[in-house]
């Protein structure tokens, strides 16, 4: 759970200084109310900002859509928060409307043209002792017996099943 309360400058941004922000608690991930208004943290801009873009005049029958606020200056995001109108409710174990509800939502949003950031394939993580190589790894800051480093500097990866020095 997210217990950062959002700073001053941002709850100035989206305006909302009449009310003292309250703890959402667990269900709303760290969400914080705000009158009828829920902040919360973003991890990535780029995915909060088109969401919130789409979300302004989504309309999907028999399914209630939390829309974005938008700050005073226009913006969906600042400084890493994005404002969302509280809809008040439970979750509720009714399966078969959940999916009834996303098939409408996803009739709704198939024609959208797909964001850059579903395009792009993830980010790689590089690192020397990456686990996703079957082959036996040296660990970081350590040399091998014969001393060999690989490309970057790092124990070689391979050793020593690829290592040619005749000390090995």
């Amino acid at each position: 759970m997210n217990t950062v309360e959002p700073p001053e400058h941002v709850l100035n941004t989206f305006g909302l200084t009449a009310h003292p922000p309250v703890a959402m608690g667990d269900s709303w991930v760290g969400g914080w109310r705000v009158g009828e208004v829920v902040l919360s943290l973003v991890p990535d801009h780029a995915r909060a900002a088109w969401s919130a873009s789409v979300r302004e005049t989504l309309y999907v029958e028999g399914m209630r859509i939390a829309r974005p606020f938008r700050a005073t200056d226009g913006r969906y995001v600042v400084s890493g928060w994005r404002a969302d109108t509280y809809i008040a409710g439970t979750p509720e174990p009714r399966h078969d409307e959940v999916v009834l509800v996303a098939d409408r939502l996803h009739e709704a949003t198939a024609a959208l043209e797909r964001p850059r950031f579903l395009l792009q394939p993830p980010p790689r993580r590089r690192t020397p002792t990456s686990t996703s190589s079957p082959r036996p790894t040296v660990p970081r800051g350590r040399t091998s017996r014969c001393g060999r480093r690989g490309p970057r500097g790092w124990p070689s990866r391979r050793h020593p099943t690829a290592c040619r020095a005749s000390r090995c």
